[in-house]
């Protein structure tokens, strides 16, 4: 409803059109600048009085079945260029369809002659129409879609959808950075004025050195600073009260910290975190290495032990790029991406969300929606944990280290096809590297890149027939 109001249909749009169960599109410009359409519930032709179009303002009888699925669009561009006739020629989509995200709106007959016997006429004038209201749906961006579902508290209810199409990488980035920072400044607006929180120092140099630090403010590399260089260039991880801290993660009470590197004698936790910031990386380069036509949808990055050769990202590619097979040039050209982005000394942030805004930061990418509500189903509070280095944001349980200048060798090695397990072949994108503080002559990195060119699994090495390497 706009205004109070329906929207109203053309007045010469053959009636005709909209028989034999037929649901019926109607877009009308709005006072907002945007534009509006619905697809109404139809009662069917045989119980409509000639000339009276299918569910046009019909409710259902007490007792029947609900009406069809009515879609609404909510168009966040205006194009003022089409005319409010063109504007308001309907679409017409089948009763027998189920409206979900993605669905393509089949296009009414346009021969289909009126009672008045001027069929030719307004089948010619609605072709021209037909052809500018697809050129308007095709050039909205940011299009949501809501349907009607029945509620048996409240009759019916509003859910929000979104259609297949997706956005470019630019406008996916900004988005979701503008999501980011919003969640972002919200948290910190909930500390009104600044505590003081107590930390203190339990590592092997200054035991017991106690600092005063600002609550929800205050990182791990913050205490750093107060040690001496040393620190604020090796730490990697801090241990907060036994449990892996990013170094930029702000310390949420008084508590105590050890610093963590890759020298120290268990660097598990080290190496672990590492992988992870290494395949974020390969992560980012991966989603805006192909032009902007072609979908690319990052999936997840499978949690690899080291010992295993190489960090991993499952993709899901554009079906036109099925039969693409990645080339050495390919594979330098995202060792060259890679590099410019450790180049410029990015810091990883981190924030923890509820896994609703999580949603909605993700809400183009259908796999990160199913990830999110695994790793929300994981504990009572729902939150996921976000993190974001440069304007790239993915979901990652973390910790990850503080800056990507700490990658020093890093290579794109192979890419694998994986086993069809869902609609969409999933590439596996794989990747060797090593930190600047472990350096490898070029002989050994060499026989490690070999290696990591076979297909890993959250388990182990293991090479397939099926697998492409280069």
């Amino acid at each position: 409803m706009v205004g109070g109001g329906g929207p109203r249909e053309a007045d010469d749009t053959p009636a005709g059109e909209a028989r034999g169960g037929r649901e019926r599109l109607a877009v009308v410009p709005t006072a907002r600048a945007g534009l509006i359409g619905f697809v109404s519930g139809g009662r069917g032709a045989a119980s409509c009085p000639r000339g009276e179009e299918p569910g046009a303002g019909a409710r259902p009888e007490p007792g029947a079945a609900p009406a069809p699925l009515q879609l609404y669009f909510a168009a966040l561009d205006f194009i003022p260029l089409i005319s409010r006739a063109a504007l308001t020629r309907p679409l017409v989509a089948t009763g027998s369809q189920r409206i979900r995200p993605g669905i393509e709106v089949s296009r009414g007959t346009p021969g289909a002659r009126s009672s008045s016997g001027e069929g030719d006429r307004d089948g010619r004038s609605r072709g021209s129409s037909m052809a500018a209201m697809e050129a308007v749906l095709l050039g909205v961006r940011r299009l949501r879609l809501w349907r009607v579902v029945t509620d048996s508290r409240v009759g019916h209810r509003f859910i929000a959808t979104f259609p297949e199409t997706q956005l470019s990488p630019a406008e996916l980035t900004i988005l979701r950075n503008e999501l980011f920072n919003k969640e972002k400044s919200r948290q910190l607006s909930l500390t009104p004025r600044t505590e003081k929180i107590e930390v203190k120092h339990a590592g092997k140099t200054d035991p017991g050195t106690i600092f005063v630090m600002n609550k929800n403010i205050s990182t791990p590399y913050s205490c750093a600073m107060h040690l001496s260089e040393w620190y604020c260039q090796k730490s990697i991880l801090a241990l907060v009260d036994g449990q892996p801290w990013d170094m930029y993660k702000p310390l949420t009470k008084s508590c105590e910290i050890k610093f963590l590197t890759f020298k120290d004698r268990n660097p598990r936790e080290v190496n672990k975190a590492y992988w992870r910031s290494c395949a974020m990386l390969m992560g980012c380069v991966i989603e805006r290495a192909f032009k902007d036509e072609y979908v690319v949808s990052l999936v997840r990055a499978p949690e690899v032990p080291v010992i295993a050769g190489a960090f991993c990202y499952d993709v899901v590619l554009d079906k036109r790029l099925e039969e693409w097979m990645p080339t050495k040039e390919n594979l330098r050209s995202f060792t060259k991406d890679v590099h410019a982005l450790i180049y410029k000394d990015l810091p990883f942030e981190t924030l923890e969300v509820d896994a609703k805004v999580a949603l909605e930061i993700f809400q183009h990418n259908k796999y990160k929606l199913d990830f999110i509500e695994e790793k929300a189903s994981q504990n009572p509070e729902r939150i996921v944990k976000l993190h974001r280095f440069g304007d790239f944001i993915d979901v990652s349980e973390g910790p990850l280290i503080p800056r990507t200048s700490i990658c020093f060798q890093y290579e794109v090695s192979a890419v694998h096809n994986l086993e069809a397990t869902q609609p969409n072949p999933v590439r596996r994108f794989q990747g060797l590297s090593l930190p600047t503080h472990l350096r490898a002559h070029f002989t050994i990195w060499n026989k490690l890149l070999e290696r990591s060119r076979k297909l890993v699994t959250e388990d182990r090495t293991t090479p397939t027939e099926n697998s492409v390497t280069t």
